[in-house]
């Protein structure tokens, strides 16, 4: 088998999935709604018996973190010692199913991790009989998995070769199987935030999503297409000159650019400033916009201060927090973590989307449903749209097309 995957990748690992497993699939992930579905089939007393099991798990996993206490203590005047604890950005949990479905597994990794605070949890499990365990995709979503796959199990067989079809990465990354597409990236520049905030909710089937700046924000190029980009993160402060030696700042903001042009495009910057609402920092100007733009990233989300209107280049759109002359002791204070906003808290690796009206997180499980769900708001907008706009527009058909526009929504 390993011979056999050198040669031919991939496709040979989905022809051996077939065969043993008796499944395969376009994409691996599982859908809300087959979620859903899935965990449908598992009995009530079952069910029960899963929740009980993590609450036992996640009680005594918050009481293991509460006793790890971050430590700072200055032992000498300026000599400041310490460590804190601070959660992986990704991880990736692996639940046996097959005959012998190991439900626990998700209790003991996926539970576990998110009572660590990880911000993102991808979870896997192997088919039998070409259907996965309901038990195994219960807890696993219950456990607070974000992302719920199949894994071919004899995949396994080749000797730990084999790799997932898409791209996945660690250590404040990206870690996701979703890339995406040119023909929705086009479409995602060409929207407004409003229009992607209702699309995520048909996507997700729900109300309540609220990963979205709050406040009104300062855009440099109103005219712009929207800045959509997998976030590079980093905060920054300049109110008040910064403590640590002049060559570990100077290495610092090094590091910060290196950051920046890494990943996979599309980027987009977003950084925080710790000072906020008391911005005085000039991040964003002339220069920095220059600079970010010829790294290659798409444009760049604040809560800082934006400077230099009239100079700054074209093609790199800034959304912030705040316009103004700017200045003070701004230097870099940490690199890859996850920011907050306006409200908005992101992550490093999370997709973006802003404009004028503000930025919103684009959550990754909703990727693949989102072009059909952006023709669906579209589209039943325009129940009430077309008509409203016409002469002779009145109360009773309002009502009619109302009724049509709930419907199509749902």
């Amino acid at each position: 088998m390993t011979i056999t995957y050198l040669k031919r990748g991939d496709a040979a690992v989905r022809e051996l999935a077939v065969k043993f497993d008796g499944y395969d699939r376009e994409n691996y992930r599982l859908s809300l709604t087959e979620i859903e579905a899935i965990i449908a089939k598992v009995s009530p007393c079952d069910l029960a018996d899963i929740k009980f099991a993590q609450e036992q798990v996640r009680t005594f996993a918050q009481a293991q973190r509460d006793s790890m206490l971050d430590i700072e203590v200055e032992t000498l005047p300026g000599v400041i010692l310490g460590h804190k604890n601070i959660p992986v950005q990704s991880v990736g949990c692996y639940v046996p199913g097959g005959k012998f479905p190991m439900v626990a597994s998700a209790h003991m990794s996926v539970a576990t991790a998110k009572v660590a605070g990880v911000p993102r949890i991808v979870a896997c499990t192997p088919p039998f009989n070409g259907e996965p365990n309901p038990g195994v995709i219960a807890a696993m979503h219950l456990g607070g998995a974000d992302h719920r796959h199949f894994a071919a199990d004899r995949g396994r067989l080749d000797g730990g070769l084999s790799r997932p079809r898409d791209r996945h990465s660690i250590g404040g990354e990206r870690m996701t199987d979703t890339a995406l597409p040119d023909d929705l990236l086009a479409l995602l520049r060409k929207l407004d935030t409003p229009t992607v905030c209702n699309a995520i909710e048909v996507a997700q089937g729900k109300r309540g999503f609220n990963r979205f700046t709050r406040g009104t924000m300062q855009h440099s190029k109103p005219g712009d297409p929207a800045t959509v980009g997998f976030a590079r993160t980093a905060r920054i402060s300049g109110l008040a000159p910064p403590t640590e030696a002049p060559e570990v700042i100077r290495a610092r903001r090094m590091d910060y650019f290196r950051a920046m042009a890494g990943g996979e495009g599309p980027t987009a910057a977003v950084v925080e400033d710790v000072d906020y609402p008391n911005c005085i920092a000039g991040w964003w100007g002339e220069v920095h916009v220059a600079v970010h733009k010829g790294l290659g990233l798409a444009g760049a989300v604040t809560n800082g201060v934006l400077r230099d209107l009239d100079v700054i280049d074209d093609g790199f759109p800034v959304l912030a927090g705040s316009i103004g002359p700017s200045h003070g002791y701004v230097h870099v204070v940490d690199i890859g973590k996850e920011v907050s906003i306006m409200g908005m808290r992101v992550a490093q690796g999370e997709l973006i989307h802003a404009d004028r009206h503000g930025a919103v997180v684009i959550p990754e499980e909703v990727i693949p449903d989102l072009k059909q769900a952006i023709e669906t708001v579209i589209a039943s907008e325009s129940i009430v749209l077309g008509p409203a706009r016409e002469p002779g527009f009145d109360i009773d058909r309002l009502e009619e097309v109302w009724a049509q526009f709930e419907a199509a929504r749902t």
